[in-house]
């Protein structure tokens, strides 16, 4: 009895991996990301995001073959583009508002 005690008390003690709130906190923490996962976060398809990191619209390095896109860097990326589509080009008006005059 005490050996089963003692294998039940060691098995309590393993941890199999980490939790998801650990995953989530790593993730968020990480400074490079995959391409899927840039595509992913994005809601943009795998070929798209690959072209637009071919293309260099989306900053990237290589380490080895593989291709990884700085968290930091990608997120300015987005944030360019959400500006860009908000603000409009020199020269064009601003879309007036209704009841906006």
């Amino acid at each position: 009895y005490e050996l089963v005690a003692q294998w039940t008390t060691r098995i309590q003690h393993v941890r199999l991996g980490p939790t998801i709130k650990e995953e989530a906190s790593v993730d968020n923490e990480r400074i490079l990301l995959t391409v899927e996962e840039a595509a992913k976060l994005t809601s943009l398809g795998r070929s798209r995001t690959y072209a637009l990191v071919a293309s260099g619209a989306i900053p990237s390095i290589k380490i080895g073959r593989s291709i990884r896109i700085p968290r930091l860097e990608f997120e300015a990326w987005v944030h360019d583009q959400i500006d860009r589509q908000l603000t409009p080009a020199a020269g064009q008006p601003a879309i007036e508002q209704e009841g906006m005059a």
